[in-house]
């Protein structure tokens, strides 16, 4: 029987933890992170409205 040459998924799992913790700053912290998601949110709802008011633009100019 042949030995499988597969990485085992441990190793994999340690891997991608350890690229993720090191691609943050390293003083961000959980509350930081929060307010950046939120000042995400609200631009994304802003662009979203925006989107929205210009498709109805074009549908009333059709």
């Amino acid at each position: 029987m042949t030995e499988s040459k597969a990485p085992d998924i441990n190793v994999i799992t340690d891997t991608l933890l350890d690229i993720f913790a090191t691609s943050l700053p390293v003083n961000t912290d959980v509350k930081e992170l929060q307010k950046r998601i939120n000042g995400l949110e609200r631009e994304l709802d802003e662009l979203s409205e925006e989107n929205e008011y210009l498709w109805d633009q074009i549908d009333e100019e059709d």
